[in-house]
């Protein structure tokens, strides 16, 4: 497994090509591909995906190539389903990889350029690094040994970038995005369609929508304590929320400050008595919730029937 330091572009398909036929932002995604499958631990097969096992979702493809998760769809759609496909979609364990089509037509020439670099680094090595001088090297030399010196120079350089590349840890999985909240727009960002589904599967009995709005007029009306860590503070309260009977689904009254009516909880008899007992018994979250329906199905059924 191989990172390499530099790709190949082919000036006259590039321009004049079928690739033109493109949007500018597919190309820029492309070349973007392309790039980072040269970077990839897996550049030789032209393959990109961060582990043997493991590799993208829209979401986090999109992050790392600075696109909306739209655009990138649009563009593996057009580059591994159009009329010339350039990428092929591998779907993985967890996440699916993209691989270069004809990486090795348009890419050899870093493979054969290898040994030569291999053998002008040993050169260096002979010549300078031991104390050594090239023939001609001090007075008198002139401008052919001038430029031959200047090429082992210039071609070890390449020679180390690449050794470089090679020892270069396999590429990590992206951290995830930072949520934030904006309170000029009164909105939460970078809350994506991922965290949400984890969000329910983790909650089960939590509305996650309305309980993000709570969030929201919370963090409105006290301004003075906006947080650090807007993940962690929106998981918190999920799960209290949970450990408190959710609030999917479930009927309650309470006046509002315009005098509106909503619905009020109304919990089966014991259920609050229960609740707190397995939490001193160390339930929390999902297990607590799971614990509470042995106890109270008819009350869960319930709200899946609301």
């Amino acid at each position: 497994m191989t990172r390499r330091s530099w790709i190949k572009i082919h000036c006259d398909k590039w321009l004049r090509g079928s690739i033109r036929q493109e949007p500018a932002f597919i190309r820029a995604i492309f070349i973007d591909l392309i790039a980072m499958a040269g970077d990839s631990a897996y550049g030789n097969e032209g393959i990109i995906k961060l582990a043997e096992n493991v590799g993208f979702t829209d979401e986090v493809l999109a992050g790392i190539i600075k696109v909306t998760k739209k655009e990138w769809q649009a563009a593996k759609k057009s580059l591994s389903d159009g009329p010339e496909p350039r990428i092929e979609i591998i779907e993985l364990s967890s996440g699916y990889a993209i691989k270069i089509i004809n990486w090795h037509k348009y890419q050899s020439e870093y493979s054969r350029q290898k040994s030569y670099r291999q053998s002008y680094k040993q050169s260096y090595n002979d010549y300078y690094l031991k104390g050594n001088k090239v023939e001609g090297e001090g007075e008198g030399e002139g401008e052919g040994d001038i430029e031959k010196k200047e090429n082992i120079k210039n071609i070890n350089t390449l020679a180390l970038n690449d050794a470089d590349a090679s020892n270069s840890e396999p590429m990590k999985k992206p951290e995830k995005v930072k949520i934030n909240f904006d309170f000029n727009l009164r909105a939460w960002e970078n809350i994506t369609d991922e965290d949400v589904a984890i969000w329910e599967k983790a909650y089960p009995a939590v509305d996650i929508t309305q309980e993000l709005s709570k969030m929201a007029d919370w963090l409105i009306s006290n301004p003075d304590k906006k947080k650090k860590n807007y993940r962690r503070f929106i998981t918190n309260w999920l799960s209290r929320a949970q450990e408190r009977g959710g609030s999917k689904g479930i009927k309650r009254v309470v006046a509002s400050r315009v005098g509106e009516q909503k619905e009020k909880i109304e919990c089966p008899e014991g259920y609050w008595e229960k609740a707190r007992e397995l939490r001193a018994a160390g339930f929390t979250g999902e297990a607590l919730t799971n614990e509470l329906k042995k106890y109270f199905p008819k009350f869960f059924q319930g709200e899946k029937n609301a």
